[in-house]
């Protein structure tokens, strides 16, 4: 059973134009470059309730994001979805092999 009436999902067609579009605007925004540096590899992952799940492929990159720019991830989250509240980055489990 879910928390509230809410549950993890994976991303839908809407969902997944909303990140292209806030993508977008990111790298215009930022230049080519510093998107490159640092938001070409997140995944947008799920979305439960008002939260969206942001991966990064590295613990640095994930509290590079967060110290520097969450506040404009927010911001641009919010043009794409109304209810959004927070956004959570998380750092891909490393794999050793």
């Amino acid at each position: 059973m879910s928390e509230g009436n809410h549950s993890i999902t994976e991303l839908d067609d809407a969902q997944k134009r909303r990140w292209k579009n806030i993508q977008a605007r990111l790298r215009a925004q930022l230049g080519e470059r510093l998107y490159n540096s640092w938001f070409s590899r997140l995944e947008f992952r799920a979305m439960d309730g008002g939260e969206a799940t942001l991966i990064a492929p590295t613990s640095f990159m994930k509290m590079w994001i967060d110290q520097h720019y969450l506040d404009q991830l927010q911001a641009e989250f919010s043009l794409e979805f109304d209810d959004i509240r927070r956004i959570s980055i998380v750092a891909r489990p490393s794999s050793s092999a």
